[in-house]
């Protein structure tokens, strides 16, 4: 029998070789990198690079295709350097690294920028050619590596300008730029900052400063008057953009924003403001705090109460207003004892606090009411009061004060982080104890509903769902100690005696089966909550006539808790839900949060309607249209149609349509059709959601916000993972059941494709975060991904080879689809996809048509030099089209 320290030669010799092991496998791996290190080195050193734009170096501008050309020469002992052979280039091109630091002309600090680079060589191939483009202008310093080594004659540093100005993205630097409080005979100044589309500053330019102007109208004691008592002047100060205002009396100015004598009207943000003129008492009160003028009740102010919606008061009710900066709130007395609360209006970007004209409220005439204050968030009845015009002025300029405090800097992440904070997200976990539903089994949806939480903070707990399985056992177990994620998903339960025997049910479980119950539509013509409407994939609510019996207004209320509770659980416990199919209509979401539904989202929710009824109207460039206010018969889907005529307003069969009104008409339809027909069922969804989550909170998103957070806002736009979860069709028709008149085929070679793929795939790298959203949108129809990324996008995200030559990509969002061809160059293919990015009106102003010129010439030779580049690559019938073009 061996001893056991017979055992300790046969171990020592086993570590021992261990040991040796991995000592030889270290030295290796030290000498690969030692000898890859030296070569680097020295390659870098045998090097010389030169480099030449091929564009206008002093004009560079971002988002335009830049072209580098590198010449390479080798460098010998004591000999001049000479040209590579095509061998040494080959050597250079697969290993050469190309790094970017940047920077911006409002930071000294210096960043890197991942800038995607397509490297191509020349014809003859003597050089290499770089195509890329930026989205920040500023300072860059490309460096060209040979392995973590530059070139002799690297980096290159060069200047990127920002492109022209885009009338979309002009901002107020001041805190809320709906509001402007000025003092009487003062001068005010306000810095204006141009932005191009990618968000760069720009300077206005002197031949551009006298063409910008304002268009103001003054309101005085519900009096509009033209000829206002408003001085204004746009100056250079340096680089700055001033505006100079005075007025010469206490009064209210409405004021737009002009180029060239013409409103910049179809800008998102504030090119309409009110100017608030006061004397210097009332500029002290505002700025020493608007609650300590107030002394009846602290922080109010008193006012008449005139109209609640469209019902007048029937007496002269007396009321207090007051604004913080969470509310607007109208409270009422009691004997002049007891004050209580009447309405309250969340501040977000839906409120609104305006002045009317008497003839807004049929000529009222009230000696105590000055003017008339009407205060609405656009989902609860407006409310009117009657207050005296220097309470009104210091009440509108302190709404804008905190209003502008509310909205300023409010991202997507910010709102999801007050959300959270709102909802209990922060509170300890031992403070949210789970709410317990036993759920019949053969009828979960009736029992949840009965057995829903009538009180809004328990819908923010996590939930244990059981159901129901035999009713005559009792049972009784303990609280588990698991963690809150896993207890969600598992959703352990513990019942007290006398509970029916339960079998647990997983919440996400339940969730995921009631979302698909109320949300999951597969076909237009259905009888469930929500239907679709042809040629859309959005969700919009059904009528109770094509409903199905047994799903009611308050089904309809229960499914709008449903959905809060998945944002809620999602937000609060990181529950991953896949709710990609819960895509609202747009005019649906902008009922949820009281924004206006205009006719444009007639062209995303409702297509066939848009083509048949809409468009025509807009391309009709007749006098008289032929038509009245007042609903087209039509079939609005399959079971329901549009058989009477309704007047839109009164009278409105015997008011024609012309020029001057058709925007109205369309606004109207829209309103009608996509809201108020359907107004019911969006009461009730909207009550159940607020149930769940404050109205306030959920009217602080704008549409696309609320869409993200809906189908999984927590996923960002990400290249990589695009590239792992798409896929690629050569044929269109086999795949979207086209026809050639739909879409004619353009086929070309798979090297062609390979080549336009990988043009792709650089120029989507180089896009801005904006115009990725912007692309997702166009081919999905949403910027909303799912919470886990593309591969949870139904069907994949398509890229279609079938497209035509030079000609721009189509986008089918039904389908996730986007269709490309082939393109003479690079440069033309990224223009035509950025440019199908934006609309006419965010392409930017011309500052300097000389500059211009130049650019265009430059540019011309450019595209010269680059198609005789790449015409080997071309097919035979497509170069001799291309030469013809360039002749």
């Amino acid at each position: 029998m061996e001893s056991p320290d017979s055992n300790w030669p046969r171990t020592n010799n086993a570590i021992f070789k261990f040991g040796v092991t991995t000592v030889i496998i270290i030295v290796i791996i030290g000498v690969y990198y030692f000898v890859k290190y030296l070569f680097g080195y020295m390659g870098s050193k045998g090097y010389a690079v030169s480099m030449s734009f091929l564009n206008d170096e002093q004009s560079l501008q971002v988002g335009e295709t830049i072209s580098i050309k590198l010449m390479f020469k080798k460098i010998k002992e004591n000999q001049q350097p000479v040209p590579c052979t095509e061998a040494e280039l080959a050597l250079i091109n697969d290993n050469l690294v190309t790094t970017f630091q940047y920077s911006s002309p409002q930071f000294e600090e210096t960043k890197m920028k991942k800038v995607a680079v397509l490297t191509t060589f020349t014809q003859p191939k003597n050089a290499l050619m770089l195509r890329f483009s930026l989205r920040y202008s500023g300072r860059y310093e490309m460096s060209c590596l040979y392995w973590r080594f530059n070139f002799v004659g690297s980096p290159l540093q060069f200047e990127v300008h920002p492109a022209s100005i885009s009338l979309r993205n002009i901002t107020f630097q001041i805190q809320n730029p709906e509001t402007i409080p000025v003092t009487v005979d003062q001068w005010f100044l306000v810095t204006i900052l141009p932005h191009d589309r990618y968000g760069n500053v720009c300077q206005i330019e002197d031949d551009l400063v006298e063409k910008f102007g304002i268009f103001v109208k003054e309101q005085e004691n519900n009096a509009l008057t033209d000829g206002p008592d408003l001085e204004w002047v746009f100056e250079r100060h340096g680089s700055d953009f001033i505006l100079k205002m005075k007025t010469k009396k206490c009064n209210i100015y409405k004021c737009s924003l002009t180029f060239m004598n013409t409103p910049i009207s179809h800008h998102p943000h504030y090119l309409s403001f009110m100017v608030i003129s006061m004397n210097s008492r009332e500029e002290e009160i505002f700025r020493t705090g608007f609650n300590n003028y107030f002394s009846s009740v602290p922080g109010s102010t008193k006012a008449t109460l005139l109209f609640v919606g469209m019902e007048r008061s029937q007496d002269a009710k007396e009321v207090y207003i007051s604004v913080s900066h969470k509310y607007v709130a109208i409270s009422s007395s009691l004997l002049g004892i007891v004050y209580y609360p009447f309405m309250s209006f969340y501040i977000n970007r839906t409120t609104k606090v305006s002045l009317v004209g008497p003839h807004e409220l049929d000529d009222i005439d009230d000696s105590d009411a000055n003017v008339s204050l009407k205060i609405s968030d656009g989902i609860q009845d407006s409310v009117t009061v009657g207050v005296s015009f220097s309470q009104a002025r210091l009440f509108l300029a302190s709404f804008g004060h905190f209003k502008g405090h509310k909205l300023k800097n409010s991202t997507f992440l910010n709102k999801k982080t007050i959300l959270k904070s709102e909802l209990g997200g922060y509170l300890p976990k031992c403070l949210c104890q789970p709410h317990f539903l036993a759920l019949d089994k053969d009828d979960i949806v009736g029992s949840s509903i009965k057995k829903s939480p009538p009180v809004p903070s328990t819908w923010w707990k996590p939930f244990n769902i059981g159901i129901i399985v035999d009713t005559s056992v009792t049972t009784t177990a303990a609280p588990t100690t698991t963690g809150m994620r896993s207890m969600l998903a598992s959703s352990p339960i513990w019942l007290f005696n006398s509970s029916p025997k339960t079998k647990p049910l997983s919440t996400v479980k339940w969730l995921t089966d009631l979302m698909e119950s109320f949300f999951r539509v597969k076909c237009e013509d259905c009888d469930k909550l929500f239907m679709r409407h042809p040629g859309s994939l959005r969700l919009h609510p059904n009528l109770a006539t094509y409903r199905s019996k047994l799903l009611t207004l308050e089904t309809m209320e229960f499914a709008g808790s449903i959905l809060g509770k998945c944002i809620s659980d999602s937000i609060n416990y990181g529950i991953c839900l896949n709710l990609t199919h819960v895509r609202f209509t747009k005019s649906f979401l902008a009922a949820l949060i009281g924004l206006p539904v205009t006719y444009q989202q007639f062209e995303s929710d409702h297509p066939e309607f848009y083509e048949k009824h809409i468009k025509p109207v807009l391309n009709n460039m007749n006098q008289d249209l032929g038509l009245n206010f007042e609903t087209p018969k039509c079939s609005e889907y399959k079971k329901n149609s549009i058989s009477e005529k309704i007047a839109l307003i009164t009278n409105g069969n015997n008011i024609p349509v012309v020029q001057q009104n058709k925007i109205q008409y369309l606004n109207l339809l829209a309103l009608h059709i996509l809201k108020n027909r359907h107004l019911q069922e969006i009461e009730a969804f909207r009550n159940g959601l607020y149930k769940v989550i404050p109205q306030g909170l959920v009217a602080d998103f704008d549409i696309d916000e609320l869409e993200m957070l809906i189908c999984g806002g927590g996923s960002v736009f990400n290249v990589q993972d695009l590239k792992n979860n798409h896929r690629v069709v050569g044929d269109l028709l086999d795949h979207a059941g086209l026809s050639d008149t739909d879409l004619p085929r353009y086929n070309f070679s798979e090297t062609e494709q390979r080549k336009i793929l990988r043009w792709f795939w650089i120029t989507v790298s180089n896009l801005s975060y904006d115009e990725q959203t912007r692309l997702l949108s166009l081919v999905t129809g949403s910027k909303a991904l799912p919470t886990c990324g593309f591969r949870h996008l139904s069907p994949l995200f398509t890229i279609s080879l079938t497209g035509g030559y030079d000609q721009a990509p189509k986008f089918h969002p039904t389908l996730h689809l986007v269709t490309i061809g082939n393109h003479s160059s690079y440069s033309k293919f990224e223009k035509n996809i950025i440019e199908s990015l934006y609309d006419e009106d965010e392409m930017g102003i011309n500052q300097a048509d000389e500059r211009n010129r130049t650019r265009r010439t430059s540019s011309d030779s450019s595209m010269e030099t680059e198609a005789q580049n790449e015409a080997d690559g071309m097919p035979l019938s497509q170069r001799i089209v291309r030469s013809c073009a360039i002749v």
